[in-house]
C-alpha cells in the first residue's frame, strides 16, 4: 500500500535508495530524477519515486538482482520498472541505449562514458533533512540535458534551480560548463525544439514564477532568480547559435 504521509514517504524512498546500492552492485548505474537534482542543488523540493539510469541492455541482470518478495518487478523495453509492496514507492530504471521521453516524443542517446567512475552526491530529504545517503550520481551536463527536453513544470523548475543554484557534491561545489551541455544537448537529443519551448517557458516571467505552484520545495522563485535564468539561457544560447 502507498505511505500517504509525505514524511513517511520521503524517508521511505531514501531507505529503499540505500537498499538498492547494493541490489545494483553488480550493474553500473547512476541515480537521476528528482534525488538526482538533490545531490547537486541541496534539498530543494520533495521527492520520494527513485529513477536510476543503468548500463546498456542489463535490464535482465536487474530484474534476477530484487527481492520479489518485497518487489514487484517487471520490464519495460530495455528498462525495468519496480514497486516496494509495503510502501508503494516506484523505481524507475531506464537500461537502453536510449531514453525516450513521452511528454515531448523525443528520444535522448545516453552516452556509455557516463557510467565509468560517476561521481558520488549526497541525498537528504526536505522533510527528513537528517537522514543523508551517498549515491553515485549522473554526469551534471547530460543530466541537465535529461531535464531540459520533458515539457513538464517540475523539471523546468528542476532546470531553473540547476542552472541558478549553488551547485555542489558533499560540500565540494561544482559548475556546470555551458558548452558541454550545449554539445550534449545536440548530440544526444534527437530534436532540440522541445528545449526551446522550455526555455519560452522560463523567458516567460508569469509562467516562470508559477513552476513551484503544486511542488514542496524551500526556495522560492523570485525576480533575482528569475533575472539569472535569463542570463544563464544567454549564456547556453551563444554555444548553441
Amino acid at each position: 500500500m502507498r505511505i500517504k504521509s509525505p514524511k513517511k514517504a520521503e524517508l521511505a524512498s531514501l531507505d529503499l535508495l540505500e537498499d538498492l546500492l547494493g541490489v545494483m552492485r553488480h550493474v553500473r548505474s547512476v541515480v537521476i530524477g528528482g534525488w538526482c537534482t538533490t545531490a547537486y542543488a541541496g534539498n530543494i523540493r520533495y521527492t520520494a519515486d527513485i529513477d536510476m539510469l543503468c548500463e546498456s541492455f542489463s535490464h535482465e541482470r536487474i530484474i534476477r538482482a530484487f527481492d520479489k518478495k518485497d518487489y514487484n518487478v517487471k520490464p519495460a523495453g530495455f528498462g525495468v520498472r519496480a514497486k516496494h509492496n509495503e510502501t508503494g514507492i516506484e523505481i524507475h530504471m531506464d537500461a537502453g541505449k536510449k531514453i525516450h521521453d513521452a511528454s515531448t516524443d523525443t528520444d535522448i542517446e545516453v552516452p556509455e562514458a557516463i557510467f565509468d567512475k560517476p561521481r558520488i552526491g549526497s541525498v537528504r530529504g526536505i522533510l527528513n533533512p537528517n537522514k543523508v545517503v551517498d549515491v553515485p550520481v549522473c554526469d551534471l551536463e547530460f543530466f541537465m540535458v535529461l531535464k531540459g527536453i520533458p515539457g513538464v513544470p517540475k523539471h523546468d523548475y528542476d532546470f531553473a534551480m540547476l542552472l541558478t543554484q549553488l551547485l555542489n557534491l558533499r560540500d565540494i561545489p561544482i559548475e556546470y560548463n555551458p558548452r558541454r551541455f550545449a554539445k550534449l544537448l545536440t548530440t544526444c537529443a534527437a530534436d532540440i525544439a522541445p528545449f526551446r519551448e522550455k526555455e519560452a517557458r522560463l523567458r516567460d516571467r508569469s509562467t516562470f514564477m508559477s513552476l513551484q505552484r503544486g511542488l514542496t520545495n524551500n526556495l522560492p522563485l523570485d525576480a533575482a532568480r528569475y533575472r539569472r535564468v535569463l542570463v544563464k539561457l544567454e549564456e547556453i544560447d551563444r554555444h548553441l547559435r
